[in-house]
């Protein structure tokens, strides 16, 4: 044991002297590792040390998995994870954030030998109903260990035989000089200039500052918010999806302006300024007056409230990881410019590409990115022309080859992660270790072109069935026959079979040729063979929807509230692919109508007006209404003279639900819509509508309500 503490360190010298971060992987009985570690934390006592466990036996601070997230923003001298607890990826990538640089991080576990058979507590949390934990795979567990024990900077302790220490003949005077500045980089400081520009500039160009995390970007607001605060009198608001994520900002200003510490209240005075959080619905619900908006983290926040936040502040500041524990920095930054270079044509980008936490090439932070695939970008495609699409070859992945295809796994994850908002190293083991997953695949050329995750779903056992059905359970996974057992109060559907479309992404540059929709004609050809419906589940924009429609698929649910991530109502779509299942899904698409008719004045009163059209148009074979000749009269002389809308109201929402199969051909604009989607059939009130359209007022409203209605009857009238 000595001579193992005595390596040790060495290899904290090391790390002291380079200012980087190691992983030691610590494998044996869990006593003796247990006790190893903190013998060395024992010599090292002056350290503050962080220790993921459920587990409360280390002399440090102990926080469970599922608790790692509170410590964002805080730094340790030493970070252990203990993955008797069970290996999350999510939470490792994490508290890997978390560590100094120059300071060790521990991975215990079993000998490495067993530990990918050993029980996790990961798969108990991911095993689907009527798997369990012991049917989950080993592969992402094997995979780590071929990566911990193929990388010469992760040191292995072993109980059982020799153990194998890092070495470096690095001295003191290798290692560059901390600067003595303000600034820990040129990135940050040129990053803080740029801030100082955009507070000063023209309005509505807003700036973007991405990195990976430990490059200063929090510091660089923090430090900017303190010369505004010098300068003149100001106003500035913190914003973001944790106000502890929000933390370092704060405890930089506090640093600058030698004020004591406080770690509950995230707000500070100076000069007659302020700086201070508040949480973005906050911000949408009660705007206040301030100077500039910056937004942390701002790929963790849903597109629909960032777009929000941009049209309500002129001057913002968006802050951004790229590649982290979050999983959707890249999702953020394909989607989110993409609206920049459409609503703001003169924003800007700045990228800050040196660390202030740690040196340059961290082998911790290396081993990250590679182990849960942090930096994988898409695949840059040769295209110049149009897909040969006789040339394209449909595979299903042999998980068990998965280990040995490290570059098809490398593809098909930069591919889920750039398509979508939230894909992360959760989902990487999920993926590869879940047996009811399945990968398809679309190559071209040994290129990949698309990639699809299919979920296994339904068979649900008829007392199960019958628990969903009564509100008394809720079983894991099952989405689909889940869903449909309880919109639609037969039980009889979980036993019918189900694959669910969980993921999937075509390659940004052989989009719009067509790909999705051949992939998933493929798709169905191969599914039908064993499933009685194929069906997905997304955040519900009208693109996304006319995309499924167009596949064949139609909705069977709209979700009452907002996705967390996606800042969409989500959609659940289905198709059939049996007789069975298509004579379920006829039954359904009957009185489904109806049922949506209804949640627009309740549950989906403020759903996009726009989802609202594209929904109505899709039923619109099975909505009908017939007018009688005094509602005529009450319409015309709505729209034609100046009949009070709630005299006629009814009359109104009469015609709306006949003129639905004509949506197409009515010449509304997109705001025109709104205003009657929003005032007849969502019933929302008149402030409301007004503020959301821009209008003048009341008057303003009912005039163009008048105008559209005469556009409506002309229609109806001329059919």
């Amino acid at each position: 044991m000595k001579a193992l503490l005595n390596n040790l360190n060495k290899l904290s010298q090391i790390a002291g002297i380079t200012n980087h971060r190691y992983l030691v992987v610590v494998n044996g009985d869990r006593d003796w590792g247990h006790s190893l570690i903190q013998q060395y934390l024992s010599l090292h006592n002056k350290q503050e040390n962080l220790c993921i466990s459920s587990q409360s036996d280390f002399n440090c601070i102990i926080v469970p998995v599922d608790k790692a997230e509170k410590y964002l923003g805080n730094e340790f001298d030493n970070v252990i994870y203990d993955a008797y607890s069970g290996f999350f990826p999510n939470t490792f990538a994490l508290t890997e954030g978390t560590l100094k640089g120059g300071g060790l991080m521990f991975l215990l576990t079993p000998d490495l030998d067993n530990w990918p058979s050993s029980s996790d507590k990961f798969n108990l949390l991911y095993a689907m109903h009527p798997f369990s934990a012991s049917d989950m795979k080993d592969t992402f567990i094997r995979r780590m260990n071929h990566i911990i024990t193929h990388t010469p900077t992760i040191s292995v302790i072993h109980q059982h035989k020799d153990s194998y220490f890092y070495s470096s003949d690095v001295v003191a005077s290798q290692s560059e000089a901390p600067r003595q500045s303000l600034y820990k980089t040129l990135d940050q400081q040129c990053a803080v200039e740029k801030i100082l520009h955009t507070a000063a500039g023209h309005r509505n160009r807003p700036l973007v500052i991405i990195s990976n995390r430990g490059h200063g970007k929090s510091s660089a607001l923090g430090i900017a918010c303190v010369k505004l605060m010098n300068e003149k009198v100001c106003h500035l608001t913190i914003t973001g999806p944790r106000k502890q994520a929000a933390r370092r900002v704060f405890d930089q200003i506090n640093q600058l302006l030698d004020l004591p510490d406080s770690k509950q209240d995230c707000v500070i005075e100076h000069r007659q300024s302020t700086v201070e959080f508040i949480a973005p619905d906050s911000l949408l619900r009660n705007p206040v007056k301030t100077t500039m908006l910056m937004i942390d983290e701002a790929a963790a926040l849903p597109l629909p409230m960032l777009e929000s936040l941009l049209a309500q502040y002129s001057r913002v500041i968006l802050s951004s990881t790229v590649y982290g524990y979050e999983g959707n920095g890249r999702g953020f930054f394909i989607r989110f410019l993409k609206h920049l270079d459409k609503k703001y044509p003169g924003w800007s980008l700045y990228q800050l590409d040196m660390p202030v936490r740690w040196n340059i090439n961290d082998p911790l932070e290396q081993f990250c990115y590679k182990a849960f695939l942090l930096d994988t970008e898409l695949s840059t495609l040769p295209h110049t022309n149009e897909v040969d699409k006789q040339s394209l070859e449909f595979h299903l992945l042999e998980k068990d080859k998965l280990l040995d295809n490290e570059e098809l796994i490398q593809q098909i994850f930069g591919l889920l992660t750039g398509a979508h908002y939230k894909t992360t190293p959760n989902d990487l083991r999920m993926i590869i270790d879940s047996p009811y997953i399945s990968i398809y695949y679309l190559l071209e050329h040994q290129q990949l072109l698309a990639v699809a995750l299919i979920s296994s779903e339904g068979s649900i056992e008829q007392d199960v069935a019958e628990d969903v059905l009564k509100g008394n359970r809720r079983i894991k996974g099952q989405l689909l026959p889940q869903t449909m057992i309880s919109e639609h109060s037969d039980t009889s559907l979980g036993q019918m079979s189900y694959a669910r479309i969980m993921r999937i992404a075509v390659n940004p540059s052989v989009q719009m040729q067509g790909i999705g929709s051949l992939f998933i004609s493929r798709l169905q050809t191969e599914l039908e063979k064993s499933y009685d419906f194929v069906g997905a589940s997304y955040g519900g924009d009208e693109g996304l929807f006319h995309f499924w429609e167009k596949a064949g698929f139609t909705p069977v649910k709209v979700g009452h509230k907002r996705n967390a991530y996606s800042g969409y109502h989500s959609l659940v779509v289905i198709k059939g692919l049996s007789n069975n299942g298509n004579s379920a899904l006829n039954r359904i698409n009957h009185y489904f109508p109806e049922r949506l008719l209804f949640l627009f004045t309740d549950s989906l009163k403020y759903l996009d007006a726009s989802l609202v059209r594209a929904l109505m148009l899709h039923f619109s074979s099975n909505i009908s209404a017939r007018l009688t000749d005094t509602e005529i009269i009450d319409l015309k002389s709505f729209a034609y003279a100046n009949r009070n809308f709630a005299t006629c109201a009814h009359s109104l929402y009469k015609l709306l639900l006949i003129s639905a199969k004509h949506f197409h051909s009515l010449d509304l604009t997109t705001q025109e819509w709104s205003i009657l989607a929003q005032r007849i059939l969502q019933r929302q009130d008149v402030a409301t509508i007004v503020q959301t359209n821009g209008l003048l007022g009341k008057d303003d409203l009912y005039n163009r309500l008048r105008h559209i209605t005469s556009i409506i009857l002309e229609k109806i009238i001329q059919d």
